[in-house]
């Protein structure tokens, strides 16, 4: 059975010399992350990472935002380039096989997980389109910053236990 963990390790060691930062399930604004990686540029890309068919077609109905700034269908704002995604590229991240790439969004990069058995990797299939080009602040890579630590903190609090 795949574990989020391993594709999100595999992720890691395959591209942690394309981005400055890269970071797993962090929530930011109004989204939750299974990957965010931010690139030198300073351009961030969210890379959703799905294990079955059900929770893929289910992405196509969440909803971003909140009460004030009405509940967006995201995929609508992904195609849109709304304003309320701090990411500027998205790509799904699938184990081999999952879906056919042809029922991926072209605005939508795509990254396959593999595990040939002697070692767990993942690959490009497509590069993301350009979202939009608005640049986040340095307070946003501060807040992921406190968020790891944290999160390294419990964790090894718990395996001390």
């Amino acid at each position: 059975m795949i574990k989020v963990c391993d594709i999100q390790l595999a992720f890691y060691q395959s591209f942690y010399k394309r981005y400055k930062i890269i970071a797993p399930n962090i929530f930011v604004k109004y989204n939750e992350m299974d990957i965010i990686a931010i690139r030198s540029s300073g351009y961030i890309d969210e890379i959703e990472i799905k294990l079955t068919k059900s929770d893929f077609k289910a992405d196509f109905n969440k909803k971003i935002g909140n009460r004030w700034n009405g509940n967006t269908n995201k995929h609508k704002a992904l195609k849109e380039g709304s304003n309320l995604l701090i990411c500027n590229y998205f790509s799904f991240l699938i184990p081999k096989g999952l879906v056919d790439i042809d029922l991926i969004p072209e605005y939508c990069g795509v990254y396959i997980y593999n595990d040939n058995g002697k070692r767990k990797f993942v690959y490009e299939v497509r590069k993301a389109n350009i979202i939009h080009k608005k640049k986040q602040d340095v307070k946003l890579h501060r807040e992921i910053g406190i968020k790891m630590m944290y999160r390294y903190w419990n964790l090894l609090n718990k395996l001390k236990k």
